[in-house]
């Protein structure tokens, strides 16, 4: 009697542990997807920041925009700005992400 109890366990304990590890699989995807998103747009917007010092600004971003939206698999949106004032230019990215991402870089200005 004990054994043929004991025969089912093995099936009802894969049933419960297979959609557990691909919920965690899943969600270290995103996560990893999130990181690397962020990294990504901080560095076309560092690169953008910097090339607006020596080129016209719209150039440079239309030029780091395509690389952003090369990125971006699951249509997210996306909102790129970059601001010049006297001392320094700023620029801001947003992605539409759950949670969002915001970044803000700013670098002076070379005179």
């Amino acid at each position: 009697m004990g054994l043929f109890n004991q025969r089912g366990q093995g099936m009802v304990e894969s049933l419960v542990s297979i959609p557990v590890l691909l919920l965690c699989v899943s969600g270290l995807g995103y996560l990893l997807y999130f990181i690397l998103n962020y990294q990504v747009a901080s560095y076309h917007l560092h690169e953008a920041l910097l090339c607006s010092q020596s080129k016209p600004r719209q150039a440079c971003r239309a030029e780091r925009l395509s690389g952003l939206q090369r990125l971006l698999i699951f249509n997210e949106t996306l909102e790129f700005r970059i601001f010049e004032n006297r001392q320094s230019i700023k620029g801001t990215v947003k992605l539409g992400l759950r949670p969002p991402i915001k970044i803000n870089l700013q670098v002076p200005r070379e005179f």
